[in-house]
């Protein structure tokens, strides 16, 4: 059978913190051809000198600066996933020649190109006394098209960890005490509100007289303040209670990874769910957005949930839109069903589910004052979106052990 690289060429690219010079790949190896007993030896310039029993090997990848040099992933139940390594490499010297070699399945570089998709008591019997949206008044649509009311009279997440693959979540009053475990990586870089301002959809503080009500106000988060696959393994390793992982992040590809599309099957094989937010703007003709476009997440996009269809108001999303621009009208997905050439969140094939996302409220961080403030805002987009959804997977995940999977992706 030949032997290919795959190469798979993105039209989005967004630098990642494992570095913006180093070009990383799988490498996957033939069964009977794993690295065995191998040692890694940093040298002065931080590149790696590797020995083995394999002694070829060992020459073929110390004629490379290679700075990284292990395992890709660690818990697994599909065999294959054993014998992928994560290599990392100086941007531009190619690894191709590793394709050829008898011991080699395949090779697959990796584009970290997935970037996040921007934008006290929970002891009630009715309805929570911050049920009332607070920043346009009435009660909470986006909660009431989803009947949370209803599902509170069954559960409010009790004894529910869910896992956190986002930005760092920092300091909000409105989520304090709700992430019990940090993995220990370093934050995604540039954004410090977007992990606080997803989390509180799904736990805020409920029926504590302040902010919002949430869908699981019983419930905690594990998180990642990192984005990426191999932090979402860490996290389930760390805190293995965790059933399902809510991942606000995303990209478009022209084809997805093999490896990482067998990883996120292998988790799910091991229970563990991934709710990924379906992305914001649409994507590039040909390209599909991942991962939530993976066969064994669930992807989310959003409907409005404001007002009836026809009905026009003047509410205004919190980065200051025209008023009305976004008419949220319950269960319709486009912005402006009123008027042609109208826009809506990413509609590609393989996302499976809508939840309300279109002037959403939700809590904010306001990272312009020194220190931080906790304030709150709407806002139109997935990522506040696949929360609501993580949630009522992470119920359902304990009340059935039944596998979701889609038939092709």
């Amino acid at each position: 059978m030949k032997k290919i690289i795959l190469l798979f060429t993105l039209l989005v690219s967004t630098p990642y913190i494992y570095g913006q010079e180093l070009d990383y790949y799988y490498v996957e190896f033939k069964e009977g051809y794993v690295p065995q007993q191998f040692q890694k030896a940093q040298n002065a310039d931080q590149t790696l000198t590797l020995s083995m029993q394999n002694a070829d090997l060992a020459m073929a990848l110390n004629a490379k600066p290679i700075y990284t040099f292990e395992r890709a992933f660690h818990n697994n139940l599909n065999p294959v996933l054993d014998r992928i390594y994560l290599v990392s490499i100086t941007q531009g010297v190619s690894l191709s020649e590793l394709a050829s070699r008898h011991d080699v399945v395949r090779i697959e570089q990796v584009f970290f190109n997935e970037e996040l998709a921007t934008e006290s008591s929970a002891s009630f019997t009715v309805l929570p006394d911050d049920f009332e949206d607070i920043v346009t008044g009435g009660r909470n649509t986006a909660l009431d098209l989803i009947r949370a009311p209803l599902a509170w009279t069954i559960t409010r997440g009790e004894g529910q960890i869910i896992g956190w693959s986002d930005a760092k979540i920092n300091y909000h009053e409105d989520l304090v005490g709700k992430v019990i475990y940090e993995l220990d990586v370093p934050p995604y870089p540039g954004n410090n509100t977007h992990g606080a301002a997803t989390a509180g959809m799904a736990v805020a503080n409920t029926n504590n007289n302040m902010g919002i009500a949430s869908v699981a106000p019983e419930a905690v988060i594990a998180s990642s303040p990192d984005i990426h696959l191999f932090n979402i393994e860490a996290l389930v390793m760390e805190i293995p209670e965790i059933r399902v992982i809510n991942a606000s992040w995303g990209g478009c590809r022209y084809n997805p990874s093999p490896t990482d599309s067998l990883k996120y099957q292998d988790l799910l094989d091991q229970g563990y769910l991934v709710v990924a937010a379906g992305g914001n703007g649409p994507c590039p003709e040909n390209t599909l957005y991942y991962p939530a476009s993976y066969a064994a997440t669930i992807g989310v996009t959003t409907v409005g949930h404001r007002v009836a269809p026809t009905y026009y108001h003047d509410i205004i999303d919190g980065g200051g839109t025209v008023p009305g621009y976004y008419r949220s009208w319950k269960d319709v997905y486009l912005f402006r069903p009123d008027i042609s050439n109208t826009f809506s969140h990413n509609l590609r094939a393989n996302l499976d589910v809508t939840a309300p996302g279109q002037l959403l409220t939700g809590i904010k961080i306001d990272d312009t004052t020194e220190p931080w403030t906790s304030t709150y805002n709407t806002k139109t987009a997935t990522s506040p979106t696949a929360p609501i959804v993580t949630y009522r997977n992470s119920s359902a995940c304990l009340c059935s052990q039944s596998k979701f999977n889609r038939s092709a992706g």
